[in-house]
């Protein structure tokens, strides 16, 4: 059995005694995540399909057991924590920005389909917060990880107030949200359609030092 069938079963079962119990579920919260710092050059694709599994494949498996639950009580909310990684794309973050991407499309395009169904979706896009996010980032050795906290995320949003930030958008039923301490975050996910090759510029300056760093310690 496939963990992804795996996966599935157990969500199904927990759907299964949950209605058994005559118990409904009002909300999921997706907030698994896995990150990178590597150049895709040098980066093992199991990692690659690992990190798919987590952060796209996952809270698609728990939306296709969810959704017909919701459906049947006429209302639910999804949330997902993306990233803005999901919006923009920076370096060494390859894998890691085509499963936010994904996320984003793949939702996007149901929330269209569940427009009439009284089911929200709400995706969160948070910048930098401090969390183990780097500490775990995968690198370019199989299941290796940074096992450090990088600058960025030493200096991102504190967590308190992020999670803050997020109940407002649950309660409000918000559609898409950034949050980040960043300015350059949110006026770089406005501008991206409108002036692309100067936002690839912008970003690339951005984590230069880093690529550079990387590329020296190979």
């Amino acid at each position: 059995m496939s963990k992804t069938t795996e996966i599935l079963e157990k969500s199904q079962r927990f759907i299964e005694d949950l209605e058994k119990k005559n118990q409904k579920l009002d909300i999921i919260i997706e907030n698994a995540g896995l990150s990178m710092r590597c150049a895709f050059e040098e980066y093992p694709f199991e990692n690659h399909e690992y990190m798919t599994k987590v952060n796209y494949e996952g809270p698609v498996i728990h939306t296709k057991v969810v959704l017909p639950h919701f459906l049947k009580n006429k209302r639910g909310q999804i949330v997902l924590i993306n990233s803005v990684s999901g919006l923009l794309a920076p370096g060494l973050r390859s894998s890691y920005a085509g499963s936010k991407h994904a996320l984003k499309g793949f939702f996007d395009s149901l929330r269209v389909e569940l427009n009439e169904q009284n089911i929200q979706i709400t995706q969160i896009y948070p910048g930098y917060v401090q969390t183990n996010i780097s500490k775990n980032a995968l690198m370019d050795k199989p299941g290796q990880s940074l096992g450090k906290t990088d600058g960025n995320i030493a200096q991102g949003q504190d967590v308190k107030i992020f999670c803050q930030e997020v109940v407002k958008c649950i309660y409000w039923k918000i559609q898409d949200k950034v949050i980040t301490q960043k300015f350059i975050h949110k006026l770089g996910a406005k501008l991206r359609y409108i002036i692309p090759d100067y936002i690839h510029q912008s970003i690339y300056k951005n984590i230069k030092q880093q690529i550079q760093a990387f590329n020296q310690s190979k």
